[in-house]
């Protein structure tokens, strides 16, 4: 049930009320809430309405047969009865949609700035006094047109602008000068700065690759080396226009300076990495012999036209063996040597083309066809 206030707390909330204090500010005064506060608001203005024009008592007038007996009874008065009653009664105008609606500025302006509908209906309670529910607030909100602001765009290159917010403290006033000058800041805040930077941020790109059976991995179509224990792993990868930085989990293992797009970086101990991948080619080969002789040529041409390149050039050759037919194998790697064909792309698309169907033969011995000798001119006369 709700809280009824005694007689004085009730007088003075409905005093402030009057003198159009705001619910927050008669809470503060009084200590009643503004829930209470509002309830009270609505209930003085429902009073006040009861109050209809002309209801008063007419002023006594003269009788055209004399002056009025003292002592009589006066004609009762209704409203209305005067010379000019009042043409209008509560209810006779048309009611308002909305009852926020005489609020629209006010709530037009608290859109505007960003507030939340239940904040603009708490401020109309306090600011206002209003006494209508949330809910009405929400509905004529809905009749409002939403405000639309450009934007503007900024049109530039990444890194070619950039943006500072800049704090404006309390100003220092020179008292030799009077002038307001930057004291603060050389006093206080200049020893607080540190140094800029002695070189420029870094700026890279970084990915994943997994470490091939030649112990490389690829970047921008280069290939590093890495240690060996690492093959067939996942490593992470950071690289810019000088240098190629490679990552295990979280530790540094290697660091090469850039080479050419279908280079391959050097490796520590460059005589060792000869010798060891020299004896990776040579265990190629030796698979490629196994395949037929025809692919040993084209490997052996492979590598003498593209070098140490042409090591997953033949790795994939040899993948498509355990994919497709020998025959199909052999009959890619032939055309692909006759025109020194040496790209991967190549040799799939010949060996993934569909055979052409045998070109049907002629017969010329077969029991239902007759000698020639068999045959006289008469034969081909008639």
């Amino acid at each position: 049930m709700p809280n009824y206030l005694k007689m004085p707390k009730k007088s003075q909330v409905l005093a402030l009320l009057e003198l159009g204090w705001s619910y927050r500010r008669i809470e503060a005064e009084t200590g009643v809430r503004r829930e209470t506060v509002s309830r009270y608001d609505r209930m003085r203005r429902a009073n006040a309405a009861k109050t209809f024009p002309g209801s008063e008592a007419s002023p006594p007038t003269e009788s055209p047969d004399g002056p009025a007996v003292e002592g009589s009874n006066a004609a009762k008065t209704f409203a209305g009865s005067d010379a000019k009653p009042a043409k209008t009664f509560p209810g006779s105008l048309p009611r308002a949609r909305f009852t926020a609606a005489v609020y629209r500025t006010a709530m037009a302006e608290k859109l505007a700035a960003g507030l939340s509908l239940q904040r603009i209906w708490q401020d109309l309670v306090e600011e206002y006094g209003y006494g209508a529910s949330y809910e009405s607030v929400k509905r004529f909100v809905r009749t409002i047109a939403p405000t639309r602001r450009a934007v503007g765009v900024f049109h530039c290159a990444p890194g070619a602008e950039g943006q500072a917010d800049f704090f404006r403290g309390a100003p220092t006033l020179d008292a030799g000068t009077g002038e307001w000058v930057w004291t603060h800041f050389v006093e206080v805040e200049q020893s607080a700065l540190q140094p800029l930077a002695s070189t420029a941020f870094p700026f890279f790109t970084a990915g994943e690759r997994t470490v091939h059976t030649d112990g490389h991995v690829e970047v921008g179509g280069a290939f590093y080396p890495v240690p060996l224990a690492l093959l067939g792993q996942r490593l992470r990868v950071q690289w810019d226009a000088h240098l190629v930085r490679v990552f295990h989990v979280d530790a540094l293992v290697v660091v090469h300076a850039r080479v050419a797009a279908g280079v391959f970086a050097p490796r520590a101990g460059e005589a060792e990495a000869s010798t060891r991948q020299q004896a990776f080619v040579d265990r190629l080969v030796g698979q490629c012999e196994r395949v037929g002789p025809v692919v040993t040529q084209w490997a052996d041409a492979a590598l003498a036209a593209r070098g140490v390149r042409a090591i997953r050039l033949i790795q994939g050759v040899l993948a498509l063996t355990r994919r497709h037919p020998r025959e199909r194998i052999l009959a890619a790697v032939t055309e692909a040597h006759a025109h020194q064909h040496f790209r991967y792309q190549t040799i799939r698309r010949l060996v993934e083309r569909t055979p052409a169907p045998p070109r049907p033969t002629l017969v010329t011995d077969d029991p239902a066809i007759r000698p020639m000798t068999q045959y006289t001119l008469e034969d081909f006369l008639r």
